[in-house]
């Protein structure tokens, strides 16, 4: 959308549509890095932020899904990616206990993960509020992860204490480097704790 085009996210100084632009992989450099992904044994996963993306991610044959907290209450986006009968993890930074409700009935439980996470960039340690893992595998009695977006990795003990069977981390090259995320990111010596 033409307004898309002037939303400046608090952590940027510029319109998130320029950013995205810039970050943007074409469809030759993504099959690229999938296929570098596999190389080194890892399986490749993206968030698609719409129907087309999902269906460019389907082509390329990707064993799984990425919803992002943002895109939990897109019911349109869930129900397409529900259709592919792949897994999926479903991140439920940003909804409501009725949104994720209803987001879990359109994919189901099976092969489903939900990860708690705080969708601020970087998050204080004082956001976390980890008990929300206990709080999700209760209601929905399905496998919680977490997706940490504070700095450091301190939080990853107490969360897989509560339950998280999967930890979702932002990694940076360098955190000094270009990109809306860095701050949130942490630098690979920062696995080791």
């Amino acid at each position: 959308a033409p307004a898309a085009k002037k939303v400046i996210p608090g952590n940027a100084k510029e319109p998130i549509w320029n950013i995205m632009e810039r970050a943007a992989l074409s469809e030759g450099e993504e099959r690229e890095l999938k296929r570098y992904t596999e190389r080194l044994g890892m399986i490749y996963l993206c968030t698609p932020f719409s129907r087309a993306a999902a269906n460019r991610l389907q082509n390329m044959g990707v064993e799984a899904f990425k919803i992002g907290s943002g895109e939990c209450n897109n019911y349109p986006l869930v129900e397409h990616i529900a259709g592919f009968r792949k897994p999926v993890i479903l991140s439920t930074g940003m909804s409501t206990p009725e949104e994720i409700d209803h987001a879990v009935e359109i994919l189901g439980k099976d092969n489903l993960v939900l990860l708690h996470c705080v969708s601020t960039y970087p998050a204080e340690l004082e956001e976390l509020n980890l008990l929300a893992i206990k709080t999700l595998k209760d209601r929905y009695q399905i496998p919680v992860g977490y997706s940490g977006h504070e700095k450091g990795v301190y939080s990853t003990v107490p969360a897989v204490a509560l339950g998280a069977c999967m930890i979702e981390r932002h990694i940076t090259l360098d955190r000094t480097m270009w990109g809306s995320y860095q701050a949130a990111s942490i630098e690979p010596k920062g696995l080791n704790i």
